[in-house]
């Protein structure tokens, strides 16, 4: 899903939910994303904004809803609570943040969570995992669901994944 960049207005921010971004030194990898680690140019907190039903169509549907109830009193009550409705969902939708990753190539990913402690807490511990000048090869796993937002863990030494496919092609097995 892409969403709007409300800094600059461009459709040019990518919103990925649910999804486990692993660091290193050298990459960062998410989805099936892996980008270079000095290729970040900037990480930070972003509120996301939900649609909200734009007032004048509120205005209008109460209008309506008290001119045609004298006539009509069941389409009337309808489109009046119908714009009651619309503005409590105005005042009351839930608010939602996101880390925001953003690479030199240009390319902007929000990972959305409705958890802004844990966000805050998250890019202080980036903060503090790019600043730090060790030779030690450290990773972080940060873990991102709708509700919250956390690091999951912090890896000393080399982190290993899962490897797929043909490994050993080529090998002589053959015992002469």
């Amino acid at each position: 899903m892409t969403i709007r960049d409300r800094a600059t207005g461009s459709q040019g921010i990518t919103s990925v939910n649910n999804g486990v971004i692993t660091m290193t030194k050298r990459t960062i990898r998410f989805s099936h994303n892996v980008y270079l680690f000095h290729n970040i140019e900037g990480f930070s907190e972003e509120v996301v904004d939900i649609s909200t039903i734009p007032f004048w169509i509120i205005t209008i549907l109460f209008m309506i809803g008290v001119i045609i109830s004298s006539s009509n009193l069941t389409l009337g009550w309808t489109l009046t609570i119908l714009a009651i409705s619309g503005t409590i969902w105005n005042f009351s939708k839930p608010r939602y943040y996101g880390l925001l990753l953003t690479f030199n190539s240009g390319n902007k990913f929000l990972f959305v969570t409705n958890d802004k402690s844990g966000t805050k807490n998250v890019i202080s511990v980036i903060y503090e995992f790019f600043e730090t000048e060790t030779e030690e090869d450290l990773s972080i796993q940060i873990l991102i669901t709708n509700s919250s937002i956390r690091v999951n863990n912090i890896y000393r030494g080399f982190v290993g994944g899962n490897v797929f496919g043909d490994v050993v092609k080529g090998v002589d097995t053959d015992d002469k």
